[in-house]
């Protein structure tokens, strides 16, 4: 009986730790794909910048995209793991990779907290 337990104690612990790993929800941002220093980003509408990883974007940099996949935060920042990509046509239209990222052109250092924006020269 105290070895079921143990088994049955066991097995909780490791599906609380699994558990967020297993449910990631995956989510929608919209944003323009753009080059950086660190490689391709997602510059968000919202002004948050993601790197992306999980699909070669490459091709579409400059372009309006509709984005779903999971996000990260790392030391480097937040990453988006990218399941699907969707180009958006409309009224914003293509812009160049300089317009769509911040003034340097690279992500905010991982210090800076989210919603600070990085100081302008």
């Amino acid at each position: 009986m105290k070895n079921i337990i143990k088994i049955v104690t066991v097995m909780l612990i490791f599906g609380f730790l699994a558990t967020p790993m297993a449910f990631a929800e995956e989510q929608t941002i919209s944003g323009t794909i753009a080059q950086s220093d660190q490689g391709i980003v997602l510059a968000a509408d919202d002004g948050a910048i993601y790197l992306v990883a999980g699909q070669d974007l490459s091709s579409m940099v400059g372009k309006a995209v509709e984005a779903t996949g999971t996000i990260e935060e790392g030391e480097a920042g937040k990453t988006l793991t990218i399941s699907s990509v969707e180009e958006i046509s409309g009224e914003q239209g293509d812009i160049s990779s300089e317009e769509a990222m911040p003034e340097e052109g690279v992500l905010p250092p991982p210090s800076e907290k989210e919603g600070t924006a990085a100081p302008s020269e």
